[in-house]
């Protein structure tokens, strides 16, 4: 591939393969019946350096750019049926390793390693809310009520848009402590209206907004039926962001979230080619207990699929594990 990025669903495509999609509105079918999720496109930086390398040393030409008439050709032959099948199409937007991990992932039972009776909740789960009070601006959230939202999430949304820190504060503790009392509550207030809302408010400067948004997202995270929406709605790379440089609180959090959405085989494998892997290894060494044992069970999770394993392998994971068994 040319220029290969990963879309929301985990899988790689050719990035004008799927501006192509876009433009003539179609979602193509892949194996299994699964429809992918285009609406955002990250560069796949791996994948991409590992062709050119592969390219150079074995006195192959690189890949040339497509041709968007030829892959709209492509498309719209394919576009006349309702169902199609495994063709063409998706072999020119799939690299063949993230291909078969795709395939190796939809199946638990083909995968070589059967997942341990582990924990299945973030150790940071319960912790208290923080009680920090800082008072200053940030940025507007241009986000229109829902007439099908319920009354708390309107509530809970009022709040979380307010330009007053100590309303959003007061947004982000009330949504946390709500969805860590009330499962049901869980699944109903997982909106992309909220959601986006939170996106915004972990970048905040404020330690009390950014560090209870965060936990608010692991209460979310804890419902099955959240946990690939809130990969496909952008927050692994925040959560990476706040592993490299967020208080140790926020940290804990964002480990437990990692932790959490792992749990999930369809985010198993845009996890770890966002870039959590090598961030949660680094919290293997930090102090706080619960971000070691929440950084460890990710890692864990993420390692049941092959893609992981070998990056895993080429960050140094395996001497860095036998160093931790040998000190006890």
């Amino acid at each position: 591939m040319f220029d290969p990025v990963v879309v929301s669903s985990g899988q790689t495509f050719e990035r004008l393969s799927v501006q192509v999609c876009h433009d003539l509105g179609f979602t193509p079918t892949l194996h299994g019946n699964s429809p992918p999720d285009l609406t955002t496109v990250i560069p796949n930086l791996a994948i991409k350096s590992t062709i050119q390398n592969w390219c150079d040393s074995s006195g192959t030409k690189r890949p040339p750019a497509p041709d968007y008439s030829s892959l709209e050709e492509i498309i719209r032959e394919k576009m006349k049926f309702s169902s199609p099948p495994a063709s063409s199409l998706s072999k020119s937007m799939h690299s063949s390793e993230e291909s078969v991990i795709v395939n190796a992932s939809a199946a638990p039972s083909a995968s070589p390693l059967t997942p341990l009776p582990l924990s299945t909740r973030p150790a940071c789960y319960s912790s208290t809310s923080s009680s920090s009070n800082s008072m200053a601006e940030s940025e507007t959230l241009n986000l229109n009520e829902n007439p099908n939202s319920t009354r708390e999430e309107n509530e809970i949304m009022e709040k979380l848009a307010s330009l007053d820190v100590h309303d959003q504060e007061q947004g982000v503790i009330s949504l946390r402590k709500i969805t860590r009392t009330k499962e049901e509550t869980r699944v109903s207030l997982c909106t992309p209206r909220l959601l986006s809302a939170l996106r915004t408010l972990f970048v905040s400067r404020y330690f009390s907004v950014q560090t209870n948004a965060i936990a608010s997202l692991v209460n979310l995270s804890l419902e099955k039926a959240n946990k690939v929406k809130i990969v496909r709605s952008g927050f692994v790379p925040l959560l990476i962001d706040v592993l490299k440089g967020g208080c140790d609180e926020a940290q804990e959090h964002a480990a437990g979230a990692l932790f959490s959405l792992a749990l999930e085989d369809d985010n198993k494998m845009a996890i770890g080619v966002l870039g959590a892997l090598q961030p949660l290894m680094h919290m293997l060494r930090a102090e706080s207990e619960r971000a070691r044992h929440d950084s460890s069970l990710a890692l864990y999770h993420l390692s049941l699929i092959q893609s992981n394993r070998v990056k895993l392998v080429k960050l140094g994971a395996v001497s860095m594990l036998l160093s931790m068994v040998k000190s006890g």
